[in-house]
């Protein structure tokens, strides 16, 4: 999903966190860009689910009263075996 070039991104903490974080035997960067980049498939994933939602909402109004998608797959999975 995501590339090996790499750009720069800065960011300022309280010295206090400074202090702790070289107090620390961490490698920081490392850390970071893995927290960035699982927060980036976390929103993506949310993002999706806010858009499946809406799709549902959408058209939720043409399926028949009491319509269930599950019992349409499990009727078609039994038909198909």
């Amino acid at each position: 999903m995501f590339t090996n070039v790499m750009a720069v991104v800065s960011f300022r903490v309280p010295d206090d966190v400074r202090k702790h974080m070289n107090e620390l035997d961490l490698d920081w960067p490392e850390r970071l860009r893995a927290f960035v980049e699982e927060e980036i498939r976390r929103q993506k994933a949310l993002e999706g689910v806010r858009k499946a939602r809406e799709f549902r909402e959408k058209y939720a109004k043409y399926a028949p009263s009491g319509y269930r998608a599950s019992d349409e797959v499990r009727r078609s999975r039994d038909r198909d075996h």
